[in-house]
């Protein structure tokens, strides 16, 4: 299985939690990736089993970064 984690941190605590998760999943899945929204291709996402995705709560809701 691939998998991916994507993630937007403004202050380093949204990417501190991504990498824990990535730390893990590597663990378990044959290859796992760890990228930034800015980073992250759309067209490479159909590369991969499993995404996860992580942004911060603003106001009651995700980020306008990750919005879709």
């Amino acid at each position: 299985m691939k998998c991916l984690i994507i993630y937007y941190s403004q202050t380093g605590s949204t990417k501190k939690i991504a990498s824990a998760i990535h730390n893990g999943m590597s663990q378990l899945a044959d290859q796992c990736d760890l990228m930034s929204v800015k980073d992250a291709d759309p067209i490479d996402l159909d590369k991969y089993d499993l995404i996860g995705l992580g942004s911060p709560v603003w106001m009651g809701a995700e980020t306008p970064n990750v919005r879709i």
